[in-house]
């Protein structure tokens, strides 16, 4: 194989991080060394090195919160409406006393997992010094947002309901969704609740987040004792057009009373399109990862096209009249209402913005207003951190607003996705 010096460019950039003296990375060898000195405590990871001081304080008069997401291929619509959420959410960012104030500093994530990604991702933490970063529901992202920001310095909080992200006790990451295995135990609670199906037919992509998906679906069945008969299908992304085909036929032939699609989110909006033309329409159950905005699957944008069948998704509660305000505007603004992962990149900005104006433009200290829950109204907005820094906050199976049957001419709009709970908070 002929390797291009750009090919070796771009992997000496994705392997700084990890290679080169802290020194030459914008830190001083003491924070290198105490950069893994955690311990779980009760109020969160506890972080013991250095970084607090006022050599430390970002550089500029504009303070950056990183958004690292999809902005082209695929996934540019989920990618797009996390930035919008987290424009929203900025909109009520206090101003700093003395003149600085804080911005969105947004890098494109599309394409593979090292080579020009790590190279953007390096240029928003030592050239747009953001004080903190927001990763996309990618799980492979979200892993090598938590290597470089653990090397260097950086709060992380990602939108990955991956498990392992936040079972090392690193106190720089943060996650937002609930983990793969608290959402496969509401789906099968709520199977459970629907009379002990004995039909489930589940479909995982082949990727880090389809396989940890599958061993979350499998041992909540196994933790539930429920008598689930689950076929198991898998599939690679390269052969994504046979999978439909195979999906049609076990819809045909097996007749499941429960549908589950651990996949990407295009990937499962293909799927979702083999599942509309089937002559049954079974339960289906979306992971977050799944339920995100794409070209199949904008919430409430297609409503007339899909089957009376109702798809679900978990979701925590949010109780705050700020966000009834951020779903109406949001709606507004994209023209359908936000999907989970929206949600959590609201409320992930929400809560830096916040961290940064009590802590100012420090990574350590916005790390420790953090993982301590100094912060107003974590939880009514759905969060609970645990001493390892994954939200803990309960949730529960809510259905998608695009699977609303059609409404007749001049009607109202269908009640979508979280805007029940909206409108739950702002009677509260």
């Amino acid at each position: 194989m002929r390797w291009s010096f750009d090919w070796v460019k771009r992997l000496g950039l994705g392997a700084m991080a990890f290679l080169l003296p802290p020194a030459m990375l914008g830190q001083t060898p003491a924070l290198h060394r105490y950069a893994h000195a955690a311990h779980a405590g009760q109020a969160g990871v506890h972080y013991a090195g250095p970084g607090r001081g006022p050599s430390f304080t970002l550089p500029g008069s504009v303070v950056r919160i990183g958004l690292w997401v999809p902005l082209r291929g695929p996934r540019r619509i989920a990618g797009e409406a996390i930035v919008r959420a987290a424009s929203l959410a900025l909109r009520r960012a206090a101003a700093f006393p003395n003149g600085q104030r804080i911005a969105l500093a947004v890098a494109d994530s599309s394409g593979p997992p090292w080579g020009r990604a790590d190279d953007r991702l390096l240029r928003l933490i030592f050239q747009q010094h953001v004080a903190a970063l927001v990763t996309s529901a990618n799980g492979a992202l979200a892993h090598l947002g938590l290597q470089v920001g653990n090397k260097i310095g950086v709060p992380i909080l990602t939108l990955s309901g991956e498990n392992t992200v936040t079972r090392m006790n690193m106190p720089w990451i943060f996650r937002l969704a609930p983990s793969d295995a608290m959402q496969a135990r509401a789906m099968v609670r709520r199977m459970d609740d629907a009379g002990s199906p004995q039909r489930v037919l589940l479909v995982s992509e082949s990727d880090v987040d389809g396989r940890a998906g599958l061993r979350a679906f499998k041992a909540a069945v196994r933790r539930s004792g429920t008598p689930l008969a689950a076929t198991d299908l898998r599939f690679e992304p390269q052969r994504l057009l046979q999978t439909a085909a195979a999906l049609g036929s076990l819809l045909q032939r097996g007749r499941p009373r429960e549908l589950v699609l651990w996949a990407q989110p295009e990937a499962a909006a293909a799927l979702l399109r083999t599942w509309r033309r089937a002559p049954v329409h079974p339960v289906v159950y979306l992971p977050q990862l799944a339920a995100q905005p794409g070209e199949g699957l904008n919430f409430g944008r297609d409503a007339a096209g899909l089957p009376s069948a109702r798809i679900y998704t978990p979701a925590a509660r949010v109780a705050s009249a700020a966000y009834s305000r951020f779903v109406h505007r949001f709606r507004l603004a994209a023209g359908f209402a936000p999907g989970p992962t929206d949600v959590e990149a609201y409320i992930a900005v929400r809560m830096v913005a916040q961290a940064i104006t009590l802590a100012g433009a420090n990574r350590a200290r916005v790390r420790d207003r953090l993982a301590h829950g100094r912060l107003a109204r974590l939880p009514a907005w759905g969060v609970h951190f645990d001493a390892q820094g994954s939200n803990r906050a309960p949730i529960r199976m809510l259905p998608l607003g695009c699977n609303q049957p059609r409404r007749a001419h001049g009607a109202a709009a269908p009640i979508t996705l979280h805007e029940k709970e909206a409108q739950h908070a702002k009677r509260r």
